[in-house]
């Protein structure tokens, strides 16, 4: 009876002892707020690689999206990060989300209210908008607003409309920045410029591989290290050309007239600048408006581009027209290649 007694007592001991432990501490996941590092759970699902905060929030370097779990991507999280990072991905819907052909119902952005290209059912879903250059443009596709890259896909970033200065997740293409090939099209390489700057580049084996002036002047993209490159024109500054940055033109400023830009990135052309691409050879620069006189001879009388560049809009009779600086006038369009 004793020897009973003693064991309900030891045992009643052991779990007063479980009762009085403190509670074991439980690490934060991914995407969960955090002040310290130590705060976020050591393991990633089934990826060993610690994790950190950052931002607030515990979350793991990556290099490429398959760093990151289903539901997140990898980028800059925010403003000023130095190293990518996973963040929660965009809602992105089956039917009608980003990059949705809706070249149906294209219309001219350049009319206010025009009309599509067809009249059907919008294939965008609700909160999504037709992205189109021209009315039925082929390439147009879905996509919507942005405050940031992180609001759109990783084969998209946040553009600035140059005509209305909204911001709208755009498809990444040549000269864009990016992290790995995850942000480029499909079969593209994220390469690195002499600057040191990764941008989406389009695979080559010649130069022929690459866009190229319809005049039959020196290619404006070369094939480099098995890659297209931006390339200086054969009459310009000789020096390899950046995606953005140096002008084609001697004795023109970074970031002026001729100089590389990306479209919806207002820092490549300052001070009311334009990034112009033109639809049919691709080739894209920084320039700005002008005006061109011509008499009835045929002659230019007035040119309002900085010496060195010209007023650009083809053969024209006599008459004052606007037009956009570039580097020759005597072509059908603009280009920085003569």
């Amino acid at each position: 009876m004793l020897g009973h007694r003693s064991l309900v007592a030891g045992a009643l001991l052991l779990i007063a002892g479980c009762g009085s432990a403190p509670p074991a501490e439980v690490l934060k996941k991914i995407g969960e707020a955090c002040t310290a590092d130590t705060d976020c759970g050591s393991t990633l699902y089934d990826m060993p690689e610690a994790m950190v905060c950052m931002g607030g929030v515990c979350t793991r370097p990556c290099t490429r999206q398959v760093d990151c779990p289903q539901g997140f991507d990898c980028g800059f999280a925010h403003p000023g990060d130095a190293t990518p990072s996973c963040y929660p991905s965009p809602v992105n819907p089956m039917t009608g989300g980003f990059g949705t052909d809706c070249s149906i119902i294209a219309a001219d952005p350049a009319v206010m209210g025009g009309p599509g290209c067809s009249v059907t059912e919008n294939p965008c879903a609700t909160g999504f908008s037709c992205h189109s250059t021209q009315k039925c443009d082929p390439t147009a596709y879905c996509t919507k607003s942005c405050a940031g890259d992180t609001d759109c896909p990783p084969q998209f970033y946040c553009a600035v409309d140059a005509s209305t200065m909204d911001k709208f997740c755009r498809k990444r293409d040549f000269c864009l920045p990016c992290i790995s090939d995850d942000n480029c099209p499909m079969s593209w390489r994220c390469s690195t410029s002499p600057m040191g700057e990764h941008f989406c580049a389009k695979p080559c084996g010649a130069d022929s591989d690459c866009p190229q002036p319809q005049n039959g002047a020196s290619y404006f993209e070369k094939c480099i290290g098995k890659v297209c490159v931006p390339a200086p024109p054969e009459k310009g500054n000789g020096k390899p050309n950046e995606c953005h940055g140096p002008s084609s033109l001697k004795g023109f400023p970074a970031n002026g007239i001729c100089s590389g830009c990306r479209p919806g990135v207002p820092s490549d052309c300052p001070n009311g600048g334009i990034c112009f691409q033109d639809q049919f050879t691709l080739e894209r620069f920084c320039t700005q408006k002008c005006k061109l006189t011509v008499d009835g001879g045929g002659n230019v009388t007035a040119d309002s581009c900085p010496t060195g560049s010209y007023c650009a809009i083809g053969p024209v009779p006599k008459g004052t027209y606007d037009g956009i600086c570039s580097a020759d006038n005597s072509y059908s369009g603009p280009t920085c290649y003569p």
